[in-house]
């Protein structure tokens, strides 16, 4: 997903262009006479001692950021092994309270053939309904397919949905800062005195560490999607532009994806000159709304690209986020509510002749 191109090092540069890229990368004038290429020292590179290696400082922060990964990974285990157990406990419970209400409504159906339209047929329902209601207020079981909506295992969903988030936001920016680690290195494998010897950074190679950094991208950005109900609508997480996390409630409906002005705002968008439309709210009411594009948009494995936005006006905040249907043209949204997540189906191409 963040492949690596082709790596181009100084040595197959002209002299000019090699100086120039030193330049942009290690902020060097090029107005100035440095030494030239191959008879730089490390200390005039950016280059400090870390045992046995020479590395520039950014890689300290990089080894930082990356240790942290395992313990956010066991949260997220944690969490799922929450969710895993609560779908259990809830089938179960279910499962259980349905085999009482139907031996209580075959208790009900037989006394009633037995004692039809009389004072005791009349007090017995009276009981077998005060029965049943019991039994049904015993148990904290729910409908599997509602089980998203109760409030503790919301809440699961809502931090699972945000660590996932979090996750992919690091992967994102660690592996940018990997290719820009990696580029300047092999910049500066060609700039140092030739006749010194120097055992040069990373101090883990670049593809160990992007093997390590692909597998918890899968974690992030996985086919399975968490997604839970609020109010009769269901609610999952979407990251805007590579680096605004969000929720948002689920359309199948709606044409656009429709976000509030102060969410456009934080995702970077400039709201001056932009195109005014009248559109149909959910509600049915019709609002001016603005129209733009996002950059992008990312829910777990699928990503859409160039997508239409109408930016709600600030009367409709109240309605917050809605991503429709039509937002990802090439996959279908499998909702299973029993498992609490949703499964991207990568929708199959028509023939030709169709």
């Amino acid at each position: 997903m963040f492949a690596y191109r082709h790596r181009t090092t100084l040595k197959h540069l002209p002299l000019s262009l090699a100086n120039l890229l030193l330049a942009a990368l290690f902020g060097i004038s090029c107005c100035v006479n440095y030494p030239a290429l191959g008879e730089m020292n490390p200390k005039q590179l950016g280059l400090i001692k870390h045992g046995e290696y020479l590395i520039f400082t950014e890689e300290l922060q990089f080894q930082k950021n990356i240790a942290q990964l395992p313990d956010v990974e066991k949260q997220i285990v944690s969490i799922r092994q929450q969710l895993e157990l609560a779908i259990s406990t809830n089938a179960a419970q279910w499962k259980q309270q349905q085999q009482v209400v139907a031996a209580i409504d075959r208790m009900a159906g037989y006394l009633k053939n037995k004692r039809v339209g009389t004072d005791e047929e009349k007090k017995l329902a009276l009981e077998i309904r005060q029965l049943k209601k019991t039994a049904l207020g015993q148990s904290a079981a729910v409908v599997p397919e509602e089980l998203s909506g109760k409030p503790h295992v919301r809440e699961l969903l809502i931090e699972l949905t945000h660590q996932l988030q979090q996750l992919g936001l690091a992967i994102t920016s660690l592996n940018q800062s990997l290719q820009e680690l990696d580029q300047r290195y092999q910049a500066t494998m060609s700039s140092l005195n030739q006749a010194e010897k120097y055992k040069i950074g990373p101090t883990v190679s670049f593809e160990r560490r992007q093997k390590l950094l692909d597998r918890y991208e899968k974690i992030a950005f996985a086919q399975q999607v968490p997604v839970y109900l609020q109010n009769g609508k269901i609610r999952l997480g979407v990251i805007i532009n590579k680096i605004s996390p969000v929720m948002m409630s689920w359309s199948s409906k709606d044409d656009i994806l429709l976000i509030p002005s102060s969410m456009a705002q934080s995702c970077g968008i400039n709201l001056r000159g932009l195109q005014v439309q009248k559109i149909t709210l959910p509600d049915g009411k019709k609002v001016s709304a603005k129209l733009a594009k996002l950059e992008q948009i990312r829910v777990g494995a699928v990503v859409a690209k160039n997508v239409a936005v109408a930016i709600l006006p600030p009367e409709s905040e109240h309605l917050g986020a809605i991503i429709t249907l039509k937002t990802f043209k090439h996959y279908t949204p499998e909702f299973q509510h029993e498992k609490l997540q949703l499964i991207w189906n990568a929708k199959k191409q028509q023939s030709r002749s169709n």
